[in-house]
């Protein structure tokens, strides 16, 4: 049976193997430098946000966080706003990993797109697609367009 999401679940397993491959003589997984990322460009964010742009359960997103404030690579701390919620940050040691990540991270992304040639740009609008067609929401084209830049 040809099932679209059998087959994507599939793909992004060996794709997130790839790139876990890439990351693993620095000791990071690839949801660590997903977290990371996203964290370094927009600091001070609330976990119920993080995991709505990360496309992650509460308690996978929590048990992320754990291990990383247990790395010392982000910090959580109270919101002025409402106390009872964390604000999450990279700290020095979060964008120290970053930084040595980053070259792992480009040597696996140059080989998927040297691989895939002249149809990457369709990849990435047919993941596009597929993400708003599934969510219901407009929204998604707006954070999958800016998750590409």
């Amino acid at each position: 049976m040809r099932c679209l999401c059998a087959n994507t679940r599939r793909t992004a397993r060996i794709l997130s193997r790839f790139y876990e491959d890439r990351l693993r003589p620095i000791g990071m997984t690839v949801a660590q430098f997903e977290l990371l990322s996203e964290l370094s460009g927009r600091p001070d964010r609330p976990q119920g946000e993080l995991a709505e742009e990360l496309g992650l359960d509460q308690t996978t997103l929590s048990r992320n966080l754990k291990t990383m404030v247990e790395h010392g690579w982000i910090a959580g701390s109270p919101s002025v706003l409402d106390r009872r919620k964390a604000l999450y940050s990279l700290t020095a040691e979060g964008r120290e990993m970053l930084r040595l990540a980053l070259p792992h991270w480009q040597e696996a992304h140059d080989h998927v797109q040297k691989q895939m040639g002249a149809d990457w740009p369709v990849v990435w609008a047919m993941l596009d697609r597929v993400a708003v067609a599934v969510s219901g929401q407009a929204r998604w084209a707006v954070l999958v367009t800016a998750l590409r830049k």
